[in-house]
């Protein structure tokens, strides 16, 4: 009889570990997908907001080289 309560003690513990493993999988997946969304929406505003640049020095007859967001380490002809 011991034996059985102590087998189900421990079942019981291995399974509420493996739930608490799961629910910690999946808190750790969302918040690294949120944090990826997150990393892509600033990346999208920031293109946004260099292409915008371009654009108004275009309209206004000025030069633009600032390079594209990413490309900061080249140097693009302001010619292009």
């Amino acid at each position: 009889m011991t034996a059985s309560i102590l087998n189900m003690a421990a079942s019981t513990y291995i399974v509420l570990e493996g739930v608490m493993l799961a629910q910690w999988l999946r808190e750790r997946d969302k918040r690294r997908e949120k944090e990826a969304i997150d990393k892509a929406e600033g990346q999208v505003r920031q293109w946004e907001a260099w292409y915008e640049r371009k654009q108004s020095a275009e309209k206004k007859g000025q030069p633009f080289d600032e390079p594209p967001p990413g490309q900061e380490g080249h140097q693009r002809n302001s010619e292009e």
